[in-house]
């Protein structure tokens, strides 16, 4: 017998009668911290302790609390990320429209340049063909 006060004595004693092998029991089932538990089961159960002590809590919440902050902040990098790379996409389309719309002005003295807006088309159908472009008419730009 492992035990030497006279309860664990008499619970194992019980367990022998009982049990089918007294070393692995299924329905006398003793709690470190709460006592002997008598169950139905005939099969063992695995301890579920974790979530009834403090340190179970604990580690739970901050489990939780850890994957919350980590997923916002793959949130938030993804964000910023996309939102910095739009950023600089546009700012250096704005430099470079600028540049080339001084060296290929489609537009002379009031009248289309033909031949330049040829050029801006194949160019802008080069670049990305399912791109949208817009003429608008001078009298409503001014």
């Amino acid at each position: 017998m492992r035990g030497t006060n006279t309860r664990s004595c008499t619970y194992e004693r019980l367990r022998a009668k009982i049990e089918r092998d007294p070393r692995r029991p299924c329905y006398v089932l003793d709690r470190l911290g709460v006592g002997y538990k008598f169950t139905d089961r005939a099969t063992p159960q695995r301890d579920s302790r974790m979530f009834t002590t403090l340190y179970g809590k604990l580690a739970a919440v901050l489990l939780g609390l850890l994957c919350l902050i980590g997923g916002l902040y793959i949130f938030l990098t993804m964000m910023t990320t996309r939102l910095y790379d739009q950023e600089v996409t546009q700012k250096l389309n704005r430099l470079w429209r600028r540049i080339w719309w001084r060296k290929n002005m489609p537009l002379r003295d009031g009248h289309v340049d033909s031949k330049a807006l040829q050029d801006i088309f194949h160019l802008l159908m080069v670049i990305n063909p399912s791109i949208e472009v817009y003429l608008l008419d001078l009298r409503a730009l001014f």
